[in-house]
C-alpha cells in the first residue's frame, strides 16, 4: 500500500510539475505535508484550490542529468569507429553496383547484337563511336569502349547508340576486341574473340569486372577461378594496364 501511495504521489508530483500557474510556490515541507497527510485526496484538493504550484518536485524527485564530459568523450569516440568501419564500406558497396551495371549494360548490347545477326542474316558490329551521326570510323579519342559505341548492321543501320558512361571508369578492350566485336549472320565472332576489361579510376584489380568473348559468339562474364579476389579471363587474371 505505501509503495502504491509513494508511486501515486509521484506521478501527481509529475503532472503538476507542469501546471503552470501564477501562484505561491510550494515548499519541500509544505508538499510532504498535503502529500502525506492522512487523508491525502483531501490534501491536494486543498493545496490545489489555494492554487500552489508544484515548484518543490525538483527538491523531492531526482533532477535530470546531461551528459558528462567523460560521457561525451566516450560516445564520440563509439561514432568515430563506427563511421570509420561503415563509410569505406558503403564506398565500396557504391562503387561494386556502378560497375556491375556498367558491365552489365555492355553485356546486353552484345548479346543484341548477335542475336540481332542471326535475326537478320547479315554481321552486326559493336564498334567504339562519340562522333555525330554515329559511325563506326571514329574510335574514341585518347580512350576505351568508356567513350560510347553503337551497334551497326553491316548495311550501314545502326540499331542502338550508348552514351559514355557516366564515371571515370575505364572499358578496355586489346587485340581482336581493340575498336570493334563483328558477329556474323550464324552468331560466331570469329577474328572478334577477346576479353573487354571494365577497371575502376584507381585500376583496383579487386574491383575490375570483364566479359570475355568466345570465338564461337558465347558471351560471358569473367569469373575469379582461382580465388585469388581477382576475375580471370582465358589467359589468367585480367589487367588494367
Amino acid at each position: 500500500m505505501l509503495a502504491l501511495m509513494y508511486r501515486a504521489c509521484r506521478r501527481l508530483s509529475a503532472l503538476f510539475a507542469n501546471w503552470m500557474v501564477a501562484a505561491k510556490p510550494l515548499n519541500y515541507t509544505e508538499y510532504l505535508s498535503c502529500c502525506h497527510s492522512s487523508d491525502n485526496s483531501i490534501g491536494w484538493r486543498e493545496w490545489r484550490r489555494k492554487g500552489y504550484r508544484m515548484t518543490a518536485i525538483k527538491h523531492s524527485m531526482k533532477s535530470n542529468r546531461g551528459f558528462t564530459l567523460i560521457e561525451l568523450m566516450i560516445a564520440l569516440t563509439v561514432l568515430g569507429i563506427a563511421v570509420s568501419i561503415a563509410v569505406p564500406s558503403y564506398a565500396f558497396l557504391i562503387t561494386t553496383n556502378r560497375m556491375a551495371s556498367e558491365i552489365n549494360d555492355f553485356v546486353a548490347n552484345l548479346n543484341y547484337a548477335r542475336s540481332e545477326a542471326v535475326k537478320r542474316g547479315l554481321s552486326v558490329s559493336l564498334c567504339r563511336s562519340n562522333d555525330t551521326p554515329a559511325t563506326c570510323n571514329t574510335p574514341t579519342p585518347a580512350g576505351g569502349w568508356e567513350g560510347g559505341w553503337i551497334v551497326v548492321v553491316s548495311d550501314g543501320t545502326v540499331l542502338k547508340d550508348y552514351a559514355a558512361l557516366n564515371s571515370n571508369d575505364r572499358l578496355i578492350g586489346k587485340n581482336n576486341v581493340l575498336n570493334t566485336i563483328r558477329f556474323d549472320r550464324n552468331g560466331f565472332a570469329s577474328g572478334s574473340n577477346g576479353t573487354v576489361t571494365l577497371c575502376d579510376p584507381d585500376n583496383n584489380l579487386l574491383n575490375a569486372r570483364a566479359v570475355v568473348i568466345a570465338r564461337t559468339g558465347r558471351i560471358r562474364l569473367a569469373q575469379d577461378t582461382n580465388s585469388d579476389g581477382i576475375v580471370n579471363g582465358p589467359s589468367g587474371n585480367v589487367t588494367c594496364s
